[in-house]
């Protein structure tokens, strides 16, 4: 179901696609929401359409969603919106037939940061504060995280790496506000009730390096956090997304670790 409205922000409604199987089960079925990449400025809802399709035959609904973009709209806006579609399908599980226990967020690249806010960032009112179904909450299951930027802080991103993405997602310099690029950098969010995480990344992924998953990881690690870590030998920035033989190997490890995630909390 194409163009369905998950939320209201300055008068501008915010779009999902929804996949769910022609014939509905009887019982509730499990949901990921999935949030596009495309550097924070750009990108579609349809970049996850492939494995949206695939898991939902086996069983699951698809929220797949537009968010705000940079440069016209900064951080957190886009977290916002994300954090708002969660709150969405969670609030309209019945019509949808989705089990509201049962919702993970997926996100690649600029999507994979926020949908690792989404999974770690809890109480935050700032990011939890738009588009409407305010009272219900965000909490997410599960996370499946691609290649994302998980920490924006200059030890991890030094002057040069990916300024232009920086300077329109953030909108303003380390020196004048650090504090923004600490809050926009899931990794600090991590607690020992973060969701099950799986994450992908390439080795040769030269656009955000795969320290930020191997960093990632060993914080979900410390705080005692289910994750797997699934690197593709040589694969590029995209490989995971578009690139054969990836993209179905991720398909399919994605809906084992998805089952044995909700089947672990006996709601299968």
């Amino acid at each position: 179901t194409e163009d369905v409205q998950y939320g209201l922000v300055d008068n501008m409604p915010l779009m999902a696609t929804i996949y769910r199987p022609k014939v509905t089960p009887n019982k509730a079925m499990p949901a990921v929401v999935y949030v596009h990449g495309g550097g924070f400025t750009g990108g579609a809802r349809d970049h996850f359409e492939s494995t949206a399709a695939y898991l939902t035959n086996q069983g699951y609904v698809g929220v797949c969603i537009s968010y705000r973009l940079a440069p016209k709209d900064k951080f957190p806006k886009q977290i916002q919106d994300c954090k708002c579609a969660v709150r969405w399908a969670r609030a309209n599980a019945k019509k949808w037939n989705i089990d509201p226990e049962r919702i993970a967020i997926c996100g690649s690249s600029a999507g994979g940061s926020l949908a690792a806010l989404v999974a770690y960032a809890k109480n935050i009112p700032e990011f939890s504060n738009a588009g409407g179904n305010t009272g219900i909450s965000d909490k997410v299951q599960a996370a499946v995280l691609f290649c994302g930027i998980y920490d924006f802080m200059p030890c991890t991103m030094p002057s040069g790496v990916l300024d232009i993405t920086k300077d329109n997602y953030l909108g303003v310099k380390f020196e004048k506000d650090p504090n923004v690029f600490e809050k926009a950098s899931p990794v600090y969010y991590v607690t020992k009730e973060s969701p099950p995480s799986l994450l992908f990344h390439g080795d040769a992924d030269d656009t955000v390096n795969i320290k930020h998953s191997f960093l990632l990881q060993k914080a979900l690690k410390e705080k005692s956090v289910y994750n797997e870590l699934i690197i593709a030998d040589n694969g590029t920035h995209k490989a995971y997304d578009f690139l054969m033989p990836h993209c179905i190997i991720a398909m399919k490890q994605m809906e084992v670790f998805l089952l044995k995630i909700f089947s672990e909390k006996k709601l299968l």
